[in-house]
């Protein structure tokens, strides 16, 4: 049985494309921190424009290439499943250090 698309398994988790939007920048805001020892590559990374190039539709990109990666046959359905339970994960965490109104 061939694996669910990733929009099949964002129904089943109960996530939307904000949730993905959510743990893609959790993940650019890791990789732009690494650069914080490096000034230069990161003021190279703006100056140049990739990462305006990166940023442009990352969400959407980033469930594509997964889509792509199934389809393909290089994502297994367990690897998808886990990656699904991150991005869970990390929308209870930002949801749960938000004050109350």
């Amino acid at each position: 049985m061939p694996c669910p698309t990733i929009k099949i398994l964002m129904q089943e988790f109960d996530l939307e494309i904000d949730d993905f939007r959510w743990y893609c920048s959790l993940r650019i805001t890791d990789d732009l921190l690494a650069m914080l020892n490096e000034p230069r590559q990161l003021s190279d990374q703006i100056w140049s424009g990739a990462l305006g190039d990166q940023l442009y539709r990352f969400d959407e990109r980033y469930i594509e290439e997964l889509d792509g990666r199934i389809s393909q046959g290089t994502l297994e359905e367990s690897k998808a499943r886990e990656l699904m339970a991150e991005v869970r994960a990390a929308r209870r965490r930002r949801f749960a250090n938000r004050p109350a109104f």
